[in-house]
């Protein structure tokens, strides 16, 4: 139950504003303890997924990819960031999403393993819809692997330390 669905149900229930408020503040008290945790991962992907899409239409619609140097490496990086955050709500939501240090690091490489597959099916994708050249951009394909390697690795990192 969301807050604003809460409200328009305590409001119906009570008609003293101070219990409305009382058990407003009660709601969403409970609400953040319990629901946040779940919750809390789901938003910041949206959240990050959604400037990456600005950030990559405005990039199109400006040739920003073309003109800027960079510019694709610092995408590689959101990509593989945003991409680990979606592995280990993944793994949280299987039930695998290990608290020790020791299966910290195995969830380290397995995200980051995860994520710098996917980003070479990306490349792939790249080469077969001709997007790069194999043979001339292969220092552009290993760099943005790099770059994803790189995102990955940030991306744990900020789950650790916000999220978990």
């Amino acid at each position: 139950m969301y807050p604003a669905v809460a409200h328009l149900v305590i409001a119906r229930v009570h008609t003293d504003p101070q219990q409305k408020t009382q058990h407003m503040l009660c709601f969403l008290l409970c609400y953040n303890i319990f629901m946040s945790k779940s919750l809390k991962i789901i938003f910041q992907i949206a959240f990050f997924s959604s400037v990456m899409l600005l950030a990559h239409l405005f990039a199109l619609h400006f040739s920003i990819y073309w003109t800027v140097e960079g510019y694709d490496s610092v995408m590689h990086v959101f990509g593989g960031f945003i991409g680990s955050l979606l592995v280990i709500y993944t793994l949280q939501k299987i039930g695998i999403a290990p608290q020790s240090l020791p299966k910290k690091i195995i969830l380290l490489m397995f995200v980051t393993i995860s994520v710098v597959a996917v980003g070479a099916i990306w490349e792939l994708w790249e080469i077969f819809v001709g997007f790069t050249d194999p043979f001339t951009d292969m220092v552009d394909t290993i760099s943005d692997l790099i770059m994803d390697t790189i995102g990955a690795m940030i991306g744990f990192m900020y789950y650790d330390k916000k999220l978990r």
